[in-house]
């Protein structure tokens, strides 16, 4: 059936011709008696323990770091995750109504006052407050404090610090949360004489982010954007042929329709969107600087 082919393959060496299966000449019989059989000696270093385990402790060292961190994965847990007790909390329990939150007049006006000296130092915001305070009694007016826990509680945006290289070789955490210097280029972790670190890194959590957008009905109405117009992509293309007249979002892609259509994505499944890119600011100097874009 291949005879027409014409594969474009190179020239291959001549295989002298290999005995028979019928030519039992070619191959000696197997040893059948009782004589003992010689086998190579035993390492001095087997792989199996006395009881007959096998031995899986690497003995690279990369290796070893590797399946610390694989365990670190494993036994994972909110409380070792780095956020305060207070936000695991709010995690674990169904939230009041956050628009009771957003639209309350006074967290309004303090939010305001916030933002306008988002510049300035918390002693300046304080005075003013006081002001307030002094001048309309009656009129309540939130402190710092409580203006940036309820943010945190309206946006789900709950940051976690971490300790990092300052040349971003790596991050101090896992198995190596207690060293004091990089274990790839050796710089200190901590300023000389102190133990405040010299860099660290952010990490958002995505369960309070979603959370906190299903806690109000206006954006979990919007949560169910996908499901809605998956609806209306899908009903497009059993109208039309497989086609779609215009393709205006990333749903509209063929992989995501044909995950939908197998099951793989559910109509109650959440999707994150990430974008990552660096740009140079300047022509002729190096820049670090680099941007990210979630969409749920």
């Amino acid at each position: 059936m291949y005879q027409d082919l014409d594969f474009d393959t190179p020239s291959r060496p001549i295989t002298p011709n290999l005995p028979s299966s019928d030519d039992h000449s070619a191959f000696p019989p197997q040893n059948t008696s009782n004589e003992q059989i010689l086998r190579p000696p035993t390492p001095e270093n087997p792989d199996h323990d006395e009881s007959g385990s096998i031995n899986t402790e690497p003995k690279i060292e990369d290796l070893r770091t590797t399946g610390l961190f694989i365990d670190a994965l494993k036994n994972a847990t909110l409380e070792k995750s780095g956020m305060e007790q207070e936000d695991i909390d709010r995690l674990r329990r169904a939230e009041p109504n956050s628009d009771t939150l957003i639209y309350d007049k006074h967290f309004q006006k303090s939010l305001k006052v916030f933002n306008v000296l988002d510049r300035l130092s918390r002693e300046a915001f304080d005075e003013i407050r006081q002001i307030f305070l002094e001048v309309y009694p009656d009129d309540p007016f939130y402190s710092h404090f409580q203006i940036k826990h309820r943010l945190k509680a309206i946006s789900g945006i709950v940051p976690i610090w971490n300790d990092m290289c300052q040349d971003t070789c790596a991050a101090f955490t896992g198995p190596w949360s207690d060293l004091d210097q990089c274990p790839i280029c050796f710089k200190p972790r901590y300023h000389p004489g102190t133990r405040s670190p010299i860099r660290r890194f952010v990490t958002i959590p995505l369960g309070p982010w979603i959370q906190s957008l299903y806690s109000s009905h206006e954006t979990a109405r919007l949560m169910h954007y996908r499901e809605k117009q998956t609806e209306g992509i899908i009903q497009q293309l059993q109208d039309n042929g497989g086609k779609l007249a215009i393709y205006d979002d990333t749903i509209c892609g063929s992989e995501y329709i044909k995950a939908v259509l197998r099951g793989q994505i559910n109509k109650d499944d959440i999707l994150l969107h990430h974008s990552h890119d660096g740009a140079q600011l300047y022509r002729d100097k190096e820049s670090d600087c680099y941007f990210s874009l979630f969409i749920i």
